[in-house]
């Protein structure tokens, strides 16, 4: 659950959530802070903490997960900036909102109805239940805030077939491979490094290969690549995860 800090409107919703977890035998939500900033044009905006983000992107690959967002009525929703420097980010709006950050990977519900502080559990408990991805080579695996689109539009658009086949008119290369908008090839990996325990992700309820990666080509030229909180230089390519871990590869190297 995420909330603007000190906003005492979100106790309702939280204590709502923490009674329907402990009715069903859940864990209890865990609440986070966002804090206050103006986007490039003078906005104000609620940011969620880089830490906070990348955590809630690895748990979504490894359980049912609910995001709720706690917003006072009107209010805009929270947005996750893609790379490490939040100013830099925000000039160049390098920035997802929270919605579209977990899109197609959780269940999210904006939460402004103090009168239905609950009214999302039914919905949650239903989405638990439904498949809502085909695959390894589903674009729904990507890394969304980590490959780059030719627009965000085509992002909003993947929950039906038509939506897919356009984005990959739009991005497929070859067999397997996409471009996106920074040139860089996303190539489906044949090998899968280092299996361990924990790199057995999910992906609205459909179980992934076990390391499956995808290695995003850089093509020679000096190319970056981005995430909450790290980014990195690299000229050969680079090991990217479906809950966007990164591996550097001979020559790369992290920046941040």
């Amino acid at each position: 659950m995420f909330a603007p800090e000190g906003y005492s409107g979100a106790n309702s919703y939280v204590d709502a959530a923490r009674a329907a977890a402990r009715a069903r035998g859940w864990p209890d939500p865990r609440v986070r802070p966002t804090s206050s900033d103006r986007s490039a044009r003078g906005r104000r905006i609620q940011i969620i903490d880089p830490q906070d983000a990348v955590n809630l992107y690895q748990r979504l690959h490894r359980a049912c997960t609910a995001v709720l967002s706690i917003q006072p009525p009107g209010a805009p929703g929270p947005v996750v900036c893609t790379r490490p420097d939040r100013r830099h980010a925000l000039v160049a709006r390098a920035v997802r909102s929270l919605r579209l950050f977990c899109a197609y990977k959780a269940f999210f519900r904006k939460l402004s109805d103090p009168l239905r502080p609950a009214g999302w559990v039914a919905q949650f408990i239903h989405w638990c239940g439904c498949v809502g991805c085909a695959g390894d080579h589903d674009p729904r695996v990507l890394p969304l805030h980590v490959f780059m689109p030719t627009s965000l539009r085509c992002l909003r658009d993947l929950r039906d077939a038509p939506g897919r086949v356009a984005f990959e008119a739009q991005h497929a290369r070859g067999a397997g491979g996409r471009y996106d908008r920074a040139g860089l090839l996303w190539e489906h990996a044949h090998e899968q490094h280092a299996v361990q325990p924990n790199d057995h992700l999910t992906v609205a309820n459909t179980p992934l290969t076990p390391g499956m990666h995808w290695n995003v080509q850089a093509g020679g030229r000096r190319a970056r690549i981005h995430t909450p909180m790290a980014e990195w230089e690299f000229t050969k390519h680079m090991n990217v995860y479906p809950d966007a871990k990164l591996r550097g590869t001979d020559g790369a190297r992290r920046l941040k």
